[in-house]
């Protein structure tokens, strides 16, 4: 194979992985927030739900105000939570996530290792080619991140949070 063939090869690999990174990334960020907001609406639900049930139950006069107050809010806040199911939300946030990593490794591997083997042209081409089809049904498959969590990723993926410790001792 010659030099520049293997060279566009790597770099067609590296913009798969530079794409699986910030699609991972992202994922994870919306994934993080939908969980947050599943916890952060489902816990005080029940909380208050209890003290509801409490108040209905106490002596003093302003129980039923108390408890009417709660169980509407309690209402509402099942009824966002149902409507918006931030749980569902943020497994396939996670599910789309662990592809896109385990598409990034998988393309890393070939891009940094398969390619300075004796494997033929053709094998190689059709190995790089079921990456960018793999990347194109996770396009199509996943949810959309939001404009917020693409941009919290590709903060942290510029500050370094997904460096890896050997790539910095590669430049040196």
């Amino acid at each position: 194979m010659t030099a520049n063939v293997k060279s566009e090869f790597a770099n067609e690999a590296r913009r798969i992985e530079e794409d699986a990174l910030h699609s991972s990334k992202g994922h994870h960020e919306a994934a993080r927030l939908w969980t947050n907001f599943h916890y952060s609406m489902g816990v005080p639900t029940v909380l208050m739900a209890a003290v509801a049930g409490a108040a209905a139950l106490t002596q003093f006069d302003y129980s039923g105000i108390i408890a009417g107050i709660l169980a509407i809010l309690v209402t509402g806040m099942t009824a966002v939570t149902t409507f918006i199911d931030p749980c569902a939300k943020a497994s396939s946030h996670q599910v789309a996530a662990t592809k896109y990593s385990a598409l990034r490794n998988s393309v890393r591997l070939f891009h940094r290792v398969e390619l300075f083997t004796d494997e033929a042209e053709s094998s190689l081409l059709k190995r790089l080619k079921e990456f960018s089809q793999r990347r194109d049904e996770l396009n199509h498959d996943s949810p959309q991140i939001p404009r917020w969590a693409y941009l919290r990723a590709r903060k942290g993926i510029e500050a370094g949070e997904a460096d890896h410790e050997v790539d910095s001792h590669d430049s040196k």
